[in-house]
């Protein structure tokens, strides 16, 4: 199976999506809609598919009709996929399959080159860990909270009948008290775990083991506060520090009790993992597709164009199904007839003949080439000799225009990262593809 050719800027504005900000699927940042004519489409039995049905496999490993369900109904299409017709359902869930095979293509690649075990991984696998244990210690502590059977009673009987005024009352309770409780409890687990910290070891130039906090089962050194840390950054890079080591202590602080009360989070670790290794995989492609400035400068010279701004037309137009009738509009319109009237009763465009033939704001290289030439001569205000194109015989006028321009490197400079991964991307899928092997089950189509 060979995945449709997409949008190269699409693909490329997906990637550095996922690159930048990390996304649940990276498939579903990294790989935009396909094709409607090119899309793989699920209809049939796989529409109620049993979730341990294979429908797809990607070298060893297998992509369930489980899987997909489960990627349909997080993602943001899920609202309105149940109103949709059965072919609009097919295509969606083809290119929802489509993702998680490039999703699983990117983890086979990111795995085989070292990313699910270096150090990278395992330092943000540990913190992400951490962070997993302190919200569970907090909600936890949250419950905690939950008003007793008493008050639960006097709420219950001054809103009887209510259900949504009961439950504000309850979060109303929960929110009164449960500051000054977290509070006490940190307290209470500084002294339980020994928790000190340094600040006055804080420093941009310190060595990075440097102790700046610790306890029972605690460990914060100085370079776990460093990163990012520049003149470019902030202009009071230690006063940041101070708050890192702040909320890094409470963090940490809060996973020691989580695991001193027996709270496991593992079950949550698996799914971060696999997509942090591809994440890391795709930063490193970005480094080695976008090395430096001036790799992205001589880029920009070869390709000025990516900072072009096109030249805007508001056109007015009547089209016509004979050139005998444009003419006849034509004369109609010299001799002071409105076109936009007579658009709004001749027209033989849909859309044209709605709106009297105001067609909105149009951009250079939108349309027809034989329109654009005509709008490019003709002044504002100014109509247009009759002009054939295969809709039909156009009669147009430019209300306004807004001419084009072209942008420096500095004001197109995101872009240019973006053209430049866009140009690398779908070779590197499609030889991931060559590589690993995807072979979809009977049931998905081309």
């Amino acid at each position: 199976m060979q995945l449709p050719q997409l949008s190269k800027l699409a693909m490329a504005l997906g990637m550095a999506m996922v690159i930048s900000h990390g996304a649940t699927w990276a498939a579903s940042a990294a790989i935009a809609a396909p094709e409607a004519d090119k899309a793989v489409t699920i209809a049939g039995p796989y529409t109620n598919a049993p979730a341990r049905q294979v429908l797809a496999k990607v070298g060893s490993r297998s992509i369930l009709a489980i899987d997909l369900e489960q990627a349909l109904a997080s993602s943001p299409v899920s609202t309105q996929f149940m109103s949709m017709n059965e072919d609009d359902q097919a295509r969606v869930r083809g290119d929802m399959l489509q993702r998680l095979i490039t999703a699983e293509l990117i983890h086979l690649e990111a795995v085989a080159e070292g990313f699910a075990d270096n150090a990278a991984f395992r330092a943000e696998m540990s913190s992400f860990r951490t962070g997993l244990l302190a919200q569970a210690y907090l909600n936890k502590l949250r419950s905690e909270t939950a008003p007793p059977a008493e008050v639960m009673a006097d709420i219950k009987e001054r809103l009887r009948g209510d259900g949504d005024a009961q439950d504000a009352a309850k979060a109303s309770y929960v929110a009164q008290r449960y500051p000054e409780l977290k509070a006490a409890r940190i307290a209470a687990l500084r002294d339980q775990f020994g928790l000190k910290t340094y600040p006055e070891r804080l420093s941009l130039d310190g060595e990075p083991d440097q102790v700046v906090a610790e306890g029972d089962g605690i460990a914060i050194h100085l370079g776990d506060l460093r990163g990012g840390l520049d003149a470019e950054v902030t202009s009071e890079p230690l006063a940041l520090m101070q708050r890192r080591l702040e909320d890094g202590a409470e963090t940490a602080l809060l996973a020691r009790a989580a695991i001193a009360a027996g709270i496991n989070v593992d079950g949550g670790l698996e799914r971060y993992g696999h997509d942090l290794a591809s994440r890391l995989l795709l930063r490193a492609k970005q480094k080695q597709w976008v090395p430096n400035e001036a790799a992205m400068r001589a880029w920009f010279d070869a390709n000025p164009s990516v900072g072009e701004i096109p030249t805007r037309w508001h056109v007015g137009q009547v089209v016509l199904k004979t050139r005998e009738e444009a003419d006849k509009v034509l004369a109609r319109i010299t001799a002071g007839e409105s076109l936009f009237n007579l658009a709004g009763s001749l027209s033989i465009d849909p859309y044209g003949r709605e709106h009297n033939g105001d067609m909105g704001w149009f951009r250079s290289g939108q349309g027809l080439p034989e329109m654009e030439k005509v709008l490019d001569a003709i002044k504002d205000g100014e109509i247009s000799p009759v002009v054939e194109t295969p809709m039909g015989f156009h009669i147009v006028t430019v209300l306004e225009r807004r001419p084009g321009s072209q942008k420096t490197y500095d004001d197109v400079h995101d872009r240019v990262e973006q053209a430049m991964i866009a140009e690398k991307l779908p070779d590197f899928l499609v030889g991931l593809e060559k590589k690993y092997g995807v072979n979809l089950e009977p049931g998905a189509s081309d």
